[in-house]
């Protein structure tokens, strides 16, 4: 094997393990009942620095685990297709 053939075979298996990677971490996602805020401001489509506003507004529904502030993800699935309260 020359060292071109073993640098392409290293690069391949770094980005199947980093495949393999996000692959766990949807995965887990999916199966979570909680999210962080940067996660709700992606799935949200707003800014992080909005997120945290209506984190303190009282508009995202959260709680606070030590110090990390979790976003819950059903009441925020719920409020979002209008069955839950209603953002002021």
């Amino acid at each position: 094997m020359c060292i071109r053939d073993h640098k392409t075979v290293r690069a391949t298996t770094m980005r199947m393990k980093k495949d393999d990677m996000a692959n766990r971490e949807t995965k887990s996602a999916e199966r979570s009942p909680t999210m962080s805020v940067d996660e709700a401001a992606d799935e949200l489509g707003i800014g992080r620095n909005q997120a945290y506003a209506a984190v303190k507004a009282g508009q995202i529904p959260t709680i606070r685990i030590g110090k990390r502030l979790l976003v819950l993800r059903f009441p925020l699935e719920r409020m979002l297709r209008g069955e839950g309260k209603a953002a002021a």
